[in-house]
Formats: C-alpha cells, sequence, structure tokens
C-alpha cells in the first residue's frame, strides 16, 4: 500500500473530504488505496485558511502535541476526564478567531 505525507490541517482536511485534491510534482499512476500519514510539521499558512473555511462549514481543528495525548492518556488511567484536555484547547482556539 502507498503512503502519502501531508502537512496539516491538510491531512484532515482530506480524511473529512473537505480537500478532494493533492497536487504534487511529481506523476503517478498509482490508483488505489493509500495511507495518509499527517507529517509532523504544520503549514501555518494553511491553517490559517483551514480555520476560516471550517469555520464557515461549522468545523474546528484543534492540533494536538505529544504532551496533549499523554495527559489525556495519564488523565483516562487515573479514573479522571481526559476531554479536559480538548476543552483547553477548544476554548483557546475559539478567543483566537477573527469574527
Amino acid at each position: 500500500m502507498k503512503v502519502l505525507t501531508i502537512k496539516q490541517p491538510w491531512a484532515t482536511l482530506i480524511m473529512q473530504g473537505d480537500k478532494r485534491f493533492e497536487f504534487r510534482s511529481w506523476q503517478t499512476k498509482y490508483r488505489g488505496d493509500l495511507l495518509i500519514h499527517a507529517g509532523k510539521g504544520i503549514d501555518k499558512n494553511g491553517m490559517k485558511l483551514a480555520k476560516g473555511i471550517l469555520r464557515e462549514s461549522g468545523k474546528l481543528i484543534i492540533v494536538l502535541n505529544d504532551n496533549d495525548i499523554k495527559e489525556m492518556i495519564r488523565m483516562s488511567e487515573n479514573g479522571e476526564k481526559a476531554t479536559v484536555v480538548l476543552e483547553r484547547k477548544l476554548d483557546g482556539l475559539l478567543t483566537t478567531l477573527e469574527k
């Protein structure tokens, strides 16, 4: 199976069906199943654009880093609500969105 590495937010947008095309400088005749790998880097301009697009369609992107994931796992293992991490991230995101 082929794998394509794509920076965020584009990988998420592809998986959600909000981005249907990916253009590359090389050609391929491959047609078939494809894994989308969200690369470590983030396209900052893409994030700004995606926030606007997703705001219009009623969707949000919340970026979690390794520490967020580790904290959520730790909280879950301790019987705490791991969604607190998501709520905190969401609050931070909503306060930065332009009206």
